[in-house]
């Protein structure tokens, strides 16, 4: 026969906190993949359970719904408390499940109280957990028969896998050995998860306490940076003012030579002029009368810077502070001779097209006129 539910629940609501946990483990339950290839004839999930949320009515009648739900039920698991073994509406569930079932498919679970409590004078009939449908002779259920899970009985995990062999009908130990492999392996998978949570973690702590040294180290790099980049740019708006207050300098320098210059200038070509006006009124021949002997006019030339002996092709005209003067013709020849002021003739003769410069004291001016000027040296 096919049944909708694979077991009712009957309880009391007084024990609503224990029965859920059993509900809900009995619901998400999968059987072991091995031992569904040992017993192929099983299901991989138990199935739906029914568990009665309503009330008691007043007169403890079991409504429709309950009978057809408990119709329609392979098992009845009863909760036996305290309080379910006063409970008039567990008694009729487990009555009328009788009626329709075996009793073979009950299977009662001890959660507080004594069992058969009412029927030892010794025991407190208040401490009784069996109904009254339990404690009739007629189906004889005793305390083997239950699972105990009140304390230093069966733990909830072992209680529950003993309500998965009774509703599977395949052996506990077999169970519950398979039961005991599976937690092992998912004790070991969680701890394992733990520790890698516990490396991942630390490999987090130790690359955020990296992350943060090398921010840090950054931040003191690029620091660093900025200031070496700051010093350079001192460096170079310094070095950029002290140019630019240099080429000022040189500037103003270069000013004042050049006024210098012009200056200079200026007293040169007042000389020439002066010069000018006085060769004007020269008088040669009277000039002529009063000119030194040849000796006298030889060696004030070679002071001039004639370092060459030679035959001159020119004539030089020779003024003295006197007034005297002296035309030097070609016949005569110079003699060489040492002197500092060879280099100033050189560089005035070189710089100044009209030929002319002033030499010492006892020589105010001296003109030399050349045809071929650039072969005297």
């Amino acid at each position: 026969m096919n049944y909708k539910y694979k077991a009712f629940i009957s309880y009391s609501r007084n024990d609503k906190n224990t029965v859920d946990w059993f509900h809900k483990n009995l619901e998400i339950f999968s059987l072991p993949r091995n031992i569904q290839i040992e017993y192929p004839h099983l299901e991989l999930k138990l199935g739906k359970f029914f568990k009665d949320t309503e009330e008691l009515s007043c007169h403890y009648d079991l409504s429709e719904a309950l009978k057809d739900a408990l119709d329609k039920s392979e098992y009845l698991i009863v909760f036996c408390s305290k309080s379910s073994a006063v409970s008039q509406y567990v008694n009729q569930e487990i009555e009328y499940f009788i009626s329709k079932h075996s009793y073979k498919n009950i299977i009662p679970i001890i959660i507080n109280g004594e069992p058969n409590a009412s029927l030892n004078p010794k025991l407190d009939i208040l401490e009784e957990s069996f109904p009254k449908v339990f404690r009739e002779n007629s189906y004889n259920y005793s305390n083997p028969l239950a699972i105990d899970i009140r304390v230093e009985k069966d733990s909830k995990k072992r209680a529950l896998i003993k309500i998965i062999s009774k509703l599977l009908n395949v052996d506990f130990d077999f169970l519950w050995q398979r039961e005991l492999k599976r937690l092992k392996i998912k004790k070991t998978i969680y701890y394992s998860v733990i520790f890698i949570l516990i490396i991942f973690i630390n490999v987090l702590i130790h690359l955020f306490l990296n992350s943060k040294k090398l921010i840090v180290e950054n931040n003191n790099l690029t620091n660093s940076i900025q200031n070496i980049d700051s010093k350079i740019q001192n460096s170079i708006e310094s070095e950029r003012n002290f140019q630019q207050e240099r080429v000022k300098q040189l500037q103003l320098q270069h000013q004042e030579r050049v006024k210098e210059a012009i200056k200079q200038r200026e007293e040169v070509e007042k000389s020439i002029e002066e010069y000018k006006k006085t060769i004007n009124n020269i008088n040669i021949e009277d000039y002529e009368k009063n000119v030194f002997k040849d000796s006298c006019i030889r060696n004030i030339i070679m002071r001039f810077g004639i370092l060459k002996e030679e035959r001159l092709n020119n004539f030089c005209l020779c003024i003295y502070e006197s007034g005297a003067g002296k035309i030097w013709e070609d016949e005569h020849k110079i003699t060489n001779c040492k002197n500092s002021l060879v280099n100033d003739f050189k560089t005035i003769k070189d710089q100044l097209s009209v030929r002319d410069f002033f030499i010492g004291q006892s020589i105010t001016f001296i003109k030399l006129i050349n045809k071929n000027l650039s072969e005297v040296e």
